[in-house]
């Protein structure tokens, strides 16, 4: 019988988690306990176990993407067993409605709202592992541009930055830099 893993529950206040590597792919036998992905929230990155012994027969969400917790994330089971009401329903978007886009914006009018200069440009959110990354390299992140949900910084938006090379900073201007970015934090609440 195939076994649906779900998204871990991994606080109250926690919604949804970034599955930041697969470390199985579809069609790969696995065991209870193994390792299947890597996830992480806005505080700490964690890894999902496997609950069944099997064959990892499909995968419903890929890396980088952001998945509700407590939602199927992928199946282990038999080759062969049918897993077709196993698979998450997937909302139909304003897109496949058959609406244009022009239609869409006549009818949502958005209102204008006073922009906000945070006091460090780009020092917004970023992942745990983006951010021991950029602590360790001392990258500025000021000139990252976030590729995760909602423009959040991912590991690999730092990676790029080195790639690109970016200039570093002193450790003086980096903890300067730091606290900055701190006091910002406080200041959005």
């Amino acid at each position: 019988m195939a076994t649906v893993v779900q998204m871990p529950r991994v606080g109250m206040s926690v919604e949804s988690c970034i599955i930041t590597q697969w470390l199985k792919k579809p069609g790969d036998s696995v065991t209870t306990g193994e390792i299947l992905f890597r996830y992480e929230t806005d505080k700490s990155a964690m890894e999902c176990e496997s609950t069944a012994t099997g064959q990892l027969l499909e995968v419903f969400f890929q890396e980088f993407d952001e998945v509700p917790v407590l939602a199927p994330v992928c199946v282990i089971g038999e080759t062969g067993e049918d897993i077709s009401a196993l698979r998450p329903v997937v909302e139909q978007t304003p897109e496949d409605s058959g609406e244009s886009a022009q239609q869409r914006d006549e009818a949502t009018e958005i209102p204008a709202v006073a922009s906000f200069t945070p006091l460090v440009p780009g020092a917004g959110r970023m992942s745990p592992r983006a951010q021991r990354l950029a602590d360790k390299q001392h990258v500025d992140i000021r000139q990252a541009v976030g590729s995760g949900p909602n423009g959040r910084i991912l590991e690999r938006d730092v990676l790029s930055l080195l790639d690109s090379g970016t200039k570093r900073l002193t450790s003086a201007a980096y903890e300067l830099d730091g606290a900055r970015r701190f006091f910002w934090a406080l200041r959005q609440g």
